[in-house]
């Protein structure tokens, strides 16, 4: 059976914590990229192997359509075993595969050899057998040709032929069989194993009803296979919800700084952007890519960043914000307040976009990192400048300082260059770089930035999140090869779509 090369050590394991300034106090965030980074790419190679199967069971439902159930079965239970210890090989990192020799180029589906363990240059040879009575099979198993081998069988006979195998056994050593059943009690088992990996057992019954349907019950294997991917990623997302509060909390802190070196929209814009690119360095965005996508499509935040749909979620911010600069215009808060509010109010947002990027493209991740920046800050942009607009709107026949409003108009003005600005540096990149999303992402992107002061200013939002979803759930990868290219490159960033 085919399989995928075997996976590179992940960066954390293989050359030590990735240099990259920290986001976190402590170093917080490289301790969740060591996690998150090996959790869920054992977890993505384990979909990738469980896909590989696939194609093999394809063929075999083709070859054997016309024979009886029992012996299709047969068949497919050599596969279903090769299946899932592949699978949990790849969970555990390990290198030992297991060969369907039916379907590994020089094999044959008649030769003594059924399935072929290697790890490296050590092997083990596996002959399988499936009958419905206990005695054929223990007489199958005994035969001479299996000599050294091990024996698969169905889980719920074992004992069953392991009976028959003895009371064999109890008759003269001299016998011509009797050397053969030995041989066979020795090497009997349910399950392949070699190295620490063991496969699934199958049962007689399951076996049958498999096959029945063999492509019915590869494409279940796939679906558990990714759900577990999701679990992973949701598990590392639970791991991450704190450190992303802390993300939050730094930015209102930097954007309040920074709002005394330039205005308060552009300090939003400007942090919302560095939050996300360093979070994409760091590795920490990596423990939210998988539910980050399973999440968008269905147009919901990830548990680690809120509750709420993306939608709303936007819509929320854009109040937070305008509801600051209302309190900007009146005096309760100054500028650096604003600033810190707006940053707080964009911050978990844009975390989508950092992890829906991280999940769609394959490139070096200093470069990945300021592509992410670059676009969270325009979608920040689009958030700001919507939340702005509104308190202007708001603030009409309101008692407000009049200076003030002339500001927060200015700020509107400013935040749209700010916007455009961005749009051109990161598009000029990601051409460089020929990111997978520049030709689609990034012009429907810069089509919500470029029109924000148009009289349908509220349409940005609806249509933000739409992008949002829309591009998050998009695959990465869709071929092993180009799974294991991605798998060989340290310096990728890591994810797989789990609705493949």
């Amino acid at each position: 059976m085919n399989s995928p090369t075997q996976p590179s050590q992940p960066p954390s394991a293989a050359a030590g914590p990735r240099r990259f300034p920290s986001v976190l106090p402590g170093g917080a965030d490289a301790a969740v990229w060591a996690i998150s980074d090996l959790a869920t790419r054992r977890a993505a190679a384990a979909v990738v192997t469980t896909l590989a199967s696939q194609e093999d069971i394809a063929k075999l439902a083709e070859r054997w359509a016309r024979v009886g159930n029992a012996q299709r079965a047969g068949h497919l239970f050599e596969v279903m075993h090769a299946a899932t210890f592949n699978r949990n090989a790849a969970l555990r990192a390990a290198g030992v595969r297991a060969y369907v020799q039916a379907w590994t180029e020089g094999g044959s589906p008649s030769g003594k050899v059924d399935i072929r363990l290697r790890d490296g240059t050590t092997f083990r040879d596996v002959q399988a057998k499936v009958y419905a009575d206990p005695v054929r099979a223990a007489h199958a198993v005994a035969s001479s040709d299996y000599t050294g081998m091990r024996r698969l069988v169905p889980a719920d006979q074992v004992e069953a032929i392991n009976t028959v195998l003895d009371k064999a056994l109890q008759r003269s050593p001299e016998g011509l069989y009797y050397a053969g059943y030995a041989d066979a009690g020795t090497h009997l088992t349910d399950t392949l194993h070699l190295g620490g990996i063991h496969s699934d057992p199958v049962t007689l019954g399951q076996a049958h009803r498999a096959a029945r349907n063999p492509i019915r019950w590869a494409n279940l294997q796939v679906a558990r296979s990714t759900g577990r991917q999701i679990a992973t990623g949701a598990a590392a997302s639970a791991v991450s919800g704190a450190l992303f509060a802390g993300l939050t909390a730094a930015a209102a802190e930097t954007a309040r700084a920074r709002a005394g070196e330039t205005s308060a929209g552009a300090a939003v814009i400007t942090v919302t952007g560095a939050v996300a690119r360093d979070a994409v360095r760091s590795g920490t965005v990596g423990a939210l890519a998988q539910s980050i996508q399973v999440a968008a499509k269905a147009g919901a935040l990830p548990a680690a960043l809120g509750t709420a749909t993306i939608g709303a979620a936007l819509a929320d911010a854009v109040t937070t914000i305008a509801t600051a600069c209302i309190d900007y215009a009146r005096g309760s808060i100054d500028a650096p307040e604003l600033a810190a509010r707006g940053a707080s109010a964009t911050t978990r947002t844009s975390l989508v976009w950092a992890g829906g990027l991280a999940a769609q493209t394959v490139i070096p991740v200093p470069v990945l990192g300021a592509l992410v920046g670059g676009i969270a800050g325009q979608a920040a942009a689009v958030l700001v400048t919507q939340g702005f607009q509104l308190a202007l709107s708001a603030s009409r026949g309101r008692r407000v300082d009049p200076d003030r409003l002339r500001i927060l108009a200015a700020e509107a003005i400013t935040t749209t260059a700010t916007a455009a600005t961005l749009r051109a540096l990161t598009h000029q990149l990601a051409v460089e770089h020929h990111a997978a999303f520049t030709d689609d992402m990034l012009p429907q992107l810069a089509a919500l930035t470029t029109t924000l002061g148009s009289s349908r200013p509220g349409s940005s939002v609806t249509d933000l999140a739409t992008l949002t979803s829309t591009f998050a759930a998009k695959p990465s990868l869709s071929t092993v090869d180009e799974f294991d290219r991605w798998m060989a490159d340290h310096s990728a960033t890591l994810v797989l779509d789990p609705n493949w």
